[in-house]
């Protein structure tokens, strides 16, 4: 999600009406229900708060301009949360598609993530970063098939995990290689915050973008360079992948 699936959309301030339109204090929702416009529009001011505190400990204050968001229900899932950074504020827009229920669970969860980390930084935060943090709000199914794309990729002789060319990558890749580029940007996003915390992440993510990443990686995390964190974090995904132990077979 998030720019996974490069939908067009049109910066003009409103979307064409698409039947219903609901208004919160941040968001203003378009869609073709009353139903999907309130729901996805509280839903949004419910993730603002949720996520804000998760990521950055506390609550946003309300924004000085409100945030359009265009819904489409169809049977294709993705969104898109175009960003713009202009003198210290983020001009913000989303369009969400999908069915109701997966808007909700998973579509909406990742780009107002991205939202929430655009709005802390003020600035465009490395993809992989901005990725592996929105797959974090998704639910458990989508994470598990990020997590088995990755195994597959780690598994094959010439996989390509390569965390220095990751970190340093400045857009997203070729269409057929974004599957691994999201596994990837989750894997590591996860491997680091699971050992030392969300905040710990964005403060390495931080200095990774002003000092770089191997003195980032050694300030936060204690690795010498990104090789040697690539190092441990493919040990870490070995360990998950290994098969188990069998048990030693005990004569009568």
């Amino acid at each position: 999600m998030g720019s996974r699936f490069l939908f067009a959309l049109v910066l003009t301030g409103t979307f064409t009406s698409l039947g219903a339109s609901y208004r919160t204090p941040n968001f203003v929702v378009e869609a073709p229900t009353d139903e999907a416009a309130e729901r996805v529009a509280q839903s949004a001011e419910r993730l603002r708060k949720a996520e804000a505190k998760r990521w950055l400990g506390k609550e946003l204050a309300d924004w000085s301009e409100i945030c359009p968001v265009e819904v489409v229900l169809s049977k294709r899932v993705g969104g898109r949360a175009d960003l713009k950074f202009v003198g210290g504020r983020v001009e913000q827009t989303l369009r969400v598609e999908g069915t109701l229920p997966l808007i909700l669970s998973n579509v909406l969860p990742h780009e107002m993530t991205h939202i929430i980390i655009a709005n802390h930084f003020h600035c465009q935060v490395p993809r992989w970063a901005d990725e592996g943090m929105a797959i974090l709000a998704e639910d458990k199914l989508i994470q598990g098939r990020h997590e088995s794309r990755l195994r597959k990729e780690e598994a094959k002789p010439d996989g390509d995990v390569s965390l220095r060319r990751l970190f340093t990558r400045h857009e997203y890749p070729a269409p057929e290689t974004l599957d691994v580029f999201y596994a990837q940007s989750f894997g590591v996003t996860r491997f680091l915050v699971k050992a030392s915390g969300r905040q710990e992440f964005l403060d390495f993510l931080s200095d990774g973008m002003n000092s770089g990443w191997d003195d980032a990686a050694q300030t936060h995390y204690g690795y010498r360079d990104i090789e040697a964190m690539e190092k441990a974090w493919r040990k870490d995904l070995r360990a998950k992948t290994a098969p188990p132990p069998k048990l030693a077979q005990t004569t009568p």
